[in-house]
């Protein structure tokens, strides 16, 4: 097995959605996105949590894992938060360990001395390996899913709470919402961003105004609605 760093422009593209096809079950029982959706997804990550970089490994010309590293800017100089992928066919054999072995140097010359790992679904393989690499947990969350292809939409027409009103916007938020929708959500992410170790030193309302980071996303075609 060999593992090298993963180019998302010019890698074995293909060869990365595979893996994810194969894996995909360990995070969702829906059907994985297609093939654009799902490349565009690695090629445009969320510019909330830093630069990515990424590694995979490789077998018999197979990809058969892929390690995304995320390191935060200014939320946390000690942070880093890793997700790691592994082909059913091929746990068990080290691969995830040898992804995380060939990141560590990079975390170390960023300054960084803490890994966080998200997504992992309790009791499945991925909490297992962090479990016996030394990881901790410490915070768990509930996903809710709504297939509204299924559901009865009668349970949506309820009356709307007097005093309050529907605003929908996309890319730059409007101006008269932004200081009000900032303090809900730093109060939201304090307590929880305290007890996981994400550290920030921006408030909601510098986040909602980064404008470098929203002409990003627009001149790479992202649009947020």
């Amino acid at each position: 097995m060999e593992v090298r760093v993963f180019d998302v422009d010019q890698g074995d593209l293909a060869g990365y959605y595979q893996l994810w096809q194969a894996a995909y079950s360990d995070w969702s029982d829906e059907p994985l996105g297609d093939y654009d959706t799902t490349i565009g997804l690695l090629r445009n990550p969320l510019t909330a949590f830093g630069p990515q970089l990424h590694w995979s490994a490789h077998s018999d010309g197979l990809v058969v894992g892929h390690l995304q590293l995320s390191l935060p800017a200014d939320e946390g100089s000690t942070l880093s938060m890793i997700k790691i992928t592994v082909h059913p066919d091929f746990r068990r054999r080290g691969t995830a360990t040898a992804l995380l072995l060939a990141s560590l140097p990079t975390l170390r010359s960023h300054g960084r001395s803490t890994i966080e790992g998200w997504s992992v679904t309790k009791g499945g393989p991925g909490h297992q390996w962090a479990a016996n690499r030394g990881f901790v947990p410490v915070h768990e969350t509930v996903m809710q899913r709504l297939a509204i292809h299924d559901v009865d939409e009668s349970l949506w027409d309820v009356p709307a709470v007097p005093g309050y009103r529907t605003v929908s916007w996309n890319d730059r938020a409007p101006d008269d919402l932004v200081a009000s929708y900032a303090a809900v959500q730093d109060a939201i992410q304090i307590d929880v961003n305290h007890r996981i170790g994400f550290t920030t030193t921006r408030t909601m309302l510098v986040v909602s105004r980064d404008v470098d980071g929203l002409a990003d996303l627009l001149g790479r075609g992202v649009s947020a609605r």
